[in-house]
């Protein structure tokens, strides 16, 4: 019900930038980011052993983070207000692929050292609606949001020794996810037709969930992992926004 009111109040601001065609102004704009991807991943394995011992063994109970590149790509429109603008816009973007890693210590009889790898990327398209403040200045602070859908991807992969024998365990899932984002920022008015942009993002892709079993080489036995990851990012973004 609150992604439908939401979506709602979205359209109903488009459709009152078009109210007023004297005063509409459609755009384009590209924007590069420096982008902190944040994985708070909670992954764990369950492993029995001859029916007895029970171990469950926490594979990563932390937030991963990378700073990777990424790219927005946006057309929209901007209608004049007694003191500033009113944007709306439908934005595309993607990221290079976020990795990291942690070590564990797994419990199959001895404790060993293990490794866990995980690589994150995504891609959105977006509802975006922004106020611009009118300073009289060639300076313009704005503030806005949006909502809209991600695909996020996440591959993770489990490796290392036992007393059995070598462990090397690989999961990939991804999901279509609804997506929300919050900023802010300043735009400086290069010509008539060509702004400076200069902004921060918060950003949240959904989560995403993951299950798989690998048999224990030299035992016999299945051991059964589950992880869940949530999917943010803090954003600096650096662009072009040309008006026609």
């Amino acid at each position: 019900m609150k992604k439908i009111v939401l979506l709602s109040g979205v359209s109903a601001a488009l459709l009152a930038i078009n109210a007023n065609a004297a005063e509409f102004s459609p755009y384009f704009s590209l924007k590069g980011s420096i982008a902190q991807i944040q994985n708070d991943t909670n992954a764990f394995s369950d492993y029995s052993h001859g029916g007895v011992t029970h171990h469950i063994n926490t594979l990563s109970d932390k937030t991963h983070k990378d700073s990777v590149f990424g790219l927005k790509a946006a057309i929209g429109a901007a209608q004049e207000l007694k003191y500033g603008k009113l944007r709306g816009e439908l934005e595309f973007g993607t990221s290079e692929t976020s990795k990291e890693h942690n070590n564990f210590p797994f419990k199959v009889t001895n404790d060993y050292v293990h490794d866990f790898d995980i690589k994150t990327s995504f891609y959105s398209a977006m509802l975006n609606l922004y106020y611009d403040i009118d300073t009289g200045t060639k300076f313009t602070p704005y503030i806005g949001g949006g909502i809209g859908y991600a695909r996020v991807k996440s591959k993770a992969a489990v490796t290392g020794d036992t007393p059995f024998g070598a462990i090397d365990m690989n999961s990939s899932t991804h999901e279509n996810n609804f997506a929300w984002q919050l900023g802010f920022g300043v735009s400086y008015q290069v010509t008539d037709n060509i702004d400076i942009d200069l902004g921060y993002r918060y950003s949240d892709y959904g989560n995403a969930k993951d299950s798989v079993a690998t048999p224990i080489p030299g035992l016999g036995k299945t051991l059964y992992a589950d992880a869940k990851y949530s999917i943010t990012s803090h954003e600096a973004l650096l662009g072009l926004r040309y008006s026609f």
